[in-house]
């Protein structure tokens, strides 16, 4: 039998060997013929099927893939790293009193950064991440992501890492010398005077038309009244409670963020509006006491403010009441990219536009920093050559 090229060999085994000589060729044994079925021996053809060579099926490959060592995957994180992890957490939720959206999103932070050593097998724990780790998942990551987006990720990283060198696991902190871009400066949008007016006063048009019935009305006229009273939070006006809010000095106590409290003026039409719900509740056999003073035992404490007709002990939900929001917007012809945070902003910007010093805005709206305040020092060109003309000498 003549012998054939294979893939397999070499281009030296390949080529047509030269003539030898016909003694050389008697020396080269010949090809043995293959042998048939029938001419195998019995020994052979009695052997079992299994002791028989068969191709490999799909799930030997998959069983041979596992037995393999997986050397070029990282080993999973260290214990002592996964407790570490989870003891920020609770430092942040115990001592530092970060709310549950706080808590979150610094977790997610954590666990994308985490995730993204172990996918380019950077580093199995935080002991050995370097500057340079956290620079190029900044840039992996900026193309997703808003520039403040980004910056709350390496705030993240930074308090991690701070919290790991305060307990010395950590000599050196790796996301010291960090450069950031710099934020985009958007100018908060707000409502004019004359459209928180025709805001508020949606429900009730609404309801003299009878397109909404009195329980509706009444709690959402309270919502926006309060809204642009306060300057609150949405997530702190959903959960207010009855014994929050003192009529008779016209105060509200706001439970903000990180577990700290405020006192908040309210004017004159949020008092009428809060005895307009209470007198509505207390018709309709939804709060006890109809003479009950303010905080009297008579009501209950954990009573919520806002609920729906068929959940009175449970707190509306902020969600709803941005759906509520924004229906209003929609009817009232006003612009619906407008949020409840929005309400936030015009109650700031109002505020300075008629006179009100920085530091007042800042205690009002429960910021921790002025420079967050400083935002809303956008006041229109009107009311700044107002200001100029009044206070320059050649003005």
């Amino acid at each position: 039998m003549n012998r054939r090229f294979h893939p397999s060999q070499t281009k030296a085994q390949g080529r047509p060997r030269a003539r030898a000589s016909p003694g050389i060729l008697e020396k080269i044994p010949p090809v043995p013929e293959p042998v048939s079925a029938q001419d195998k021996p019995d020994s052979y053809q009695n052997e079992p099927a299994s002791a028989q060579l068969k191709p490999a099926s799909a799930q030997d490959e998959q069983a041979l893939g596992q037995d393999e060592p997986a050397s070029d995957q990282l080993e999973p994180a260290p214990v002592q790293d996964e407790l570490e992890f989870d003891d920020f957490l609770d430092f942040l939720r115990c001592e530092r009193n970060f709310s549950p959206h706080t808590l979150s999103a610094y977790e997610e932070s954590l666990s994308q950064f985490r995730a993204y050593l172990q996918k380019y097998q950077l580093s199995r724990s935080w002991t050995g991440v370097v500057t340079e780790h956290i620079r190029q998942w900044m840039i992996e990551i900026q193309h997703a992501h808003k520039k403040s987006t980004l910056h709350a990720r390496v705030a993240a990283l930074r308090s991690f890492f701070r919290y790991r060198q305060a307990r010395k696991h950590l000599e050196n902190n790796p996301c010291r010398g960090l450069t950031l871009p710099r934020k985009e400066k958007v100018l908060p949008k707000f409502l004019s005077e004359a459209q928180i007016d025709t805001l508020i006063q949606e429900p009730m048009r609404l309801l003299s038309l009878s397109r909404l019935e009195p329980f509706v009305a009444h709690r959402d006229t309270l919502v926006l009244e309060l809204f642009y009273s306060t300057g609150c939070r949405i997530g702190e006006l959903a959960s207010l409670r009855w014994s929050q809010i003192h009529l008779s000095q016209a105060w509200i106590k706001i439970h903000g963020k990180g577990a700290k409290e405020r006192l908040c003026p309210i004017g004159q039409r949020a008092v009428d509006a809060l005895l307009r719900w209470q007198s509505f509740l207390q018709s309709q056999a939804l709060l006890p006491c109809p003479d009950a003073p303010d905080n009297s035992p008579d009501i209950p404490a954990d009573a919520p403010v806002f609920f729906a007709r068929h959940t009175p002990q449970k707190t509306l939900s902020a969600r709803r009441i941005q759906q509520r929001l924004k229906d209003y917007l929609a009817r009232a012809g006003l612009p619906l990219d407008l949020s409840p945070h929005k309400l936030r902003h015009s109650y700031a910007t109002h505020l300075l536009n008629r006179g009100a010093d920085l530091r007042s805005v800042q205690e009002l709206l429960g910021h921790e920093n002025l420079s967050t305040t400083q935002i809303y020092t956008h006041v229109d060109t009107t009311h700044m050559k107002k200001v100029y003309r009044r206070a320059h000498p050649r003005g």
